[in-house]
């Protein structure tokens, strides 16, 4: 490509600069590794709710944490995805 060339995308957004683009790239690599470790914090979370829950004997505690674990969970899970989609896996 020349100096000054543009991808084109098709999605509706502007065209950047191939060197802006090919700057994002390797920037997509540091988000890779900062969602892999939100998703290792969220599993963390899960668990340590779950923990909480079996220490509880209050039923409408306990169910407030279960509720909490599976949003955390879905999260996660979120997060995953979006790893798995950066890394051109769906």
């Amino acid at each position: 490509m020349a100096l000054g060339a543009t991808n084109a995308p098709n999605s509706g957004y502007p065209a950047l600069p191939v060197a802006v683009t090919l700057e994002r790239m390797i920037d997509l690599e540091d988000v890779r590794t900062h969602l892999r470790s939100a998703a290792d914090g969220l599993a963390d979370a899960a668990m340590d709710t779950l923990r909480a829950a079996m220490r509880t004997r209050d039923q409408d505690e306990i169910n407030e944490l279960k509720a909490k674990e599976k949003r955390i969970t879905r999260a996660r899970r979120s997060v995953e995805k979006a790893v798995s989609l950066l890394d051109g896996r769906d």
